[in-house]
């Protein structure tokens, strides 16, 4: 062993470990015959250590958790793999020596006083899972740092042969993953994280969830495992079948016997291999959004208590479903124009910046400003109700006369913006003819229009400036014309 650092005056340093002490720990974990047991047989051995605070941390869902310790009155706890001492010897899986913690920035201070740590990370059937940690408020001499290798060697191989670092229980997993669930809002990350999600909870492996969302009819959305490509040919009529058995709000699972009468949904899966089938609704308080279907090439019968922790995931599912689809409508109804469904003023000058950075240069889009000729008059002589629907009237017409890639506007009382993919001034120019026909033949009015073609380096300001322009020189000289700026 490396000789030990020499201690301050006046401050002893920890005594070294006699061999015959060293033995001790081997017949401490014989006698522990659970994974606890051989935990709290390594800090007593190291606790014996005068001052030593020793504690071991095991991996748990993706997060350093403290299984044994001896000297604090108080830890941390619930460590990410990236935050401090501990963490970085899981991370790197080599050991850490901090003479000084003062001066390391990977050091967290847990109790006030500590003047050095060391850390050795834990293995067990060749993996890192965890990490054996010892503070103390001396210096440490680096023969402690062989006595921990030792330490976390002995406990490694005690944890084998008691059959490895024990997996976390369903209930503990489920609610790990309602967390990951929770903080989601997008749809589509929903749907992976609650199908990886039931796989693990369920202990089988295959699911997918089918929704509505999409199309208006059940579909397949994420699926994951050998069945995964099974489930995506799914016909509507299967997926609809299959949403029948637990529209009452209950689940549906298959019992294990090979030569039991099915449902005719399930022979896609029977055939191609499926020896357990458990169905969930995803229903919420006002609507339901589909199915979470799971199957396990094992011909085995789904146990109760697996089955209600579904039940579980799929109500979280459909929680965090609901959410999502309340944010997209709200969103949606932030950046529409509430009268005639088009998008306003915020979501023009957006899209009009995004459109431009996806095609720089002159290929942007032409923008077309356009005001209805008269409109003032109308409300005036025929009241507000009247312009509202002719508002609506020529929003429609100028909608139907762009193409389904080419985005209408309305960015002020009675002017609209178009976004048009357009190359070339000419065709710019024909599409603002096109617009001033259709709100003439379907809404019997007429529009100015100014059109701006992109130059290159022109901002997103000067480009609708100049659009702008164009559309008051057509206005001055009567309106009912297209000019390009």
């Amino acid at each position: 062993m490396a000789s030990p650092a020499p201690a301050p005056a006046g401050v002893p340093a920890p005594p070294r470990r006699r061999a015959s002490e060293a033995a001790s720990l081997v017949d401490r974990l014989a006698y522990a015959d659970t994974v606890r047991g051989a935990r709290e047989a390594v800090v007593e051995h190291l606790g014996d250590i005068e001052g030593l605070m020793p504690s071991i941390y095991l991996e748990e869902g993706g997060r350093l958790r403290c299984q044994a310790v001896r000297g604090y009155w108080q830890i941390l706890d619930g460590m990410p793999p990236s935050a401090g001492v501990i963490g970085k010897t899981f991370r790197t899986g080599e050991p850490t020596y901090i003479p000084e913690v003062s001066a390391s920035s990977d050091y967290l201070e847990a109790v006030p006083g500590v003047h050095a740590e060391m850390c050795v990370p834990l293995r067990s059937g060749g993996r890192v899972v965890g990490s054996l940690n010892v503070e103390s408020q001396r210096p440490l001499p680096t023969e402690v740092l062989e006595e921990m290798k030792a330490c976390a060697r002995l406990l490694g191989e005690r944890l084998m042969a008691l059959g490895g670092v024990p997996a976390l229980s369903g209930p503990r997993r489920l609610a790990r993953h309602a967390a990951d669930l929770a903080a989601l809002i997008d749809e589509a990350e929903i749907e992976r994280v609650a199908v990886d999600a039931a796989r693990d909870v369920g202990g089988m492996d295959s699911a997918m969830i089918a929704t509505d969302r999409a199309t208006g009819v059940l579909a397949v959305g994420h699926a994951a495992g050998p069945f995964a490509e099974t489930f995506r040919t799914l016909e509507t009529g299967a997926l609809e079948e299959m949403a029948s058995w637990v529209s009452a709000g209950t689940s549906c699972y298959t019992m294990g016997n090979p030569v039991g009468a099915g449902f005719m949904a399930h022979d896609p899966l029977r055939q191609a291999g499926a020896g357990a089938v458990v169905v969930l609704p995803l229903s919420g308080r006002w609507r339901s959004f589909g199915i979470l279907v799971l199957a396990d090439r094992s011909l085995v019968a789904p146990r109760t208590k697996d089955v209600e922790l579904l039940e579980l995931l799929a109500a979280q599912t459909t929680s965090c479903m609901q959410t999502a689809s309340a944010l997209v409508e709200l969103s949606d109804r932030a950046s529409r124009d509430p009268l005639t469904g088009l998008g306003h003023h915020a979501t023009f000058h957006s899209e009009l910046a995004a459109a431009r950075a996806a095609l720089p240069g002159e290929d942007g889009p032409a923008v077309l400003a356009l005001d209805i000729d008269g409109f003032k008059r109308v409300n005036d002589t025929r009241g507000h109700a009247a312009g509202d629907q002719m508002l609506r009237e020529v929003a429609g017409a100028l909608c139907r006369a762009l193409r389904p890639q080419d985005r209408l506007f309305r960015i002020g009382g009675d002017e609209f913006a178009a976004l048009v993919g357009v190359r070339d001034a000419a065709r710019a120019v024909e599409v603002g003819q096109r617009l001033n026909a259709a709100a003439r033949r379907e809404a019997g009015t007429t529009v100015s229009v100014g059109i701006a073609v992109p130059r290159p380096g022109e901002s997103d300001t000067a480009l609708l400036a100049r659009a702008d322009r164009a559309l008051y020189a057509v206005k001055r000289a009567g309106g009912d014309a297209e000019r390009l700026a």
